[in-house]
């Protein structure tokens, strides 16, 4: 699949045909956290992020890079893990910033920060 790096995106955004596999994988993997995964959005524990993060693996991606290897990039749980306090109920949860793309169906993953802060990056214009 293809990839665009979008430095003004915070999260990590899949195809949604991907997205739907990543959820019934989260829930099939952690099936005694209390993990809930709605429609294209996020996935998120009522387990704070800190023992999440214990236990969620890092995401590696598989990338060619000019000379046409393969590179593993690594991406840590703790760059897509975000604590979130509903204010109406005072409840806190973990968010997974891995979601899906919403506005299209095309097989193009979007790699915003939580990707990047992981990597030295240049934008070669």
């Amino acid at each position: 699949m293809h990839a665009v790096i979008d430095p003004a995106y915070p999260y990590m955004a899949m195809p949604k045909n991907v997205f739907a596999k990543f959820t019934e994988l989260m829930m099939q993997e952690f099936p005694n956290e209390p993990v809930t995964c709605k429609g294209s959005d996020w996935c998120y524990f009522f387990t704070p992020c800190e023992q999440v993060a214990s236990f969620i693996p890092a995401m590696t991606f598989s990338v060619t890079n000019t000379d046409g290897d393969n590179v593993e990039l690594i991406i840590p749980s703790k760059s897509f893990l975000y604590t979130d306090v509903d204010r109406k109920t005072n409840l806190t949860t973990c968010h997974v910033g891995v979601i899906a793309q919403k506005y299209t169906d095309k097989d193009v993953w979007v790699l915003g920060q939580a990707f990047m802060e992981n990597f030295y990056t240049v934008f070669d214009g």
